[in-house]
């Protein structure tokens, strides 16, 4: 597979959620887009959270502030990319801020619109949380990866 062809297959968060199971069409539906300004916060340490944020287009970067208040870049997403899961199922307050490093679009998925999906279409619901728990799981396992190789 060219890199032409990678490109054209996860072109947005959505398409490639389209892609991970069938049905995404109707979670768009729920879900509007946003755009947001280089330099606009999405997410702010610190604060409470109800949302997630899936990265259609542009650059964002994840943020962590120390107490000294040195800020400290995590890492940098771009389409095809989610942040704030955590936080979002576990509530409580946000553990970094993510800010748009270029204009960018992001679909925000807040808890009330998931608690409608669930209402509305329980199945559809069920297999977002399913491909969420797989992410989060990948991610995990990334983090538990390069843990190991600190350690070593």
């Amino acid at each position: 597979e060219t890199k032409e062809n990678k490109t054209d297959f996860v072109d947005s968060i959505l398409s490639y959620m389209s892609h991970s199971f069938p049905g995404m069409e109707r979670v768009k539906k729920y879900i509007e887009p946003e755009t947001v300004q280089a330099g606009q916060y999405l997410i702010r340490q610190g604060e409470t959270s109800n949302d997630l944020l899936f990265i259609e287009s542009g650059l964002v970067t994840v943020e962590f502030e120390a107490p000294n208040g040195k800020k400290e870049r995590l890492r940098s997403v771009q389409s095809g990319a989610t942040v704030g899961e955590v936080a979002f199922y576990l509530g409580g307050a946000r553990s970094a801020s993510v800010k748009a490093e270029r204009l960018s679009t992001v679909y925000r998925l807040t808890t009330k619109t998931l608690d409608k999906i669930q209402k509305e279409d329980p199945q559809i619901a069920a297999t977002l949380h399913e491909w969420l728990g797989r992410l989060l799981a990948e991610r995990l396992a990334d983090n538990n990866r390069i843990v190991e190789l600190i350690l070593e």
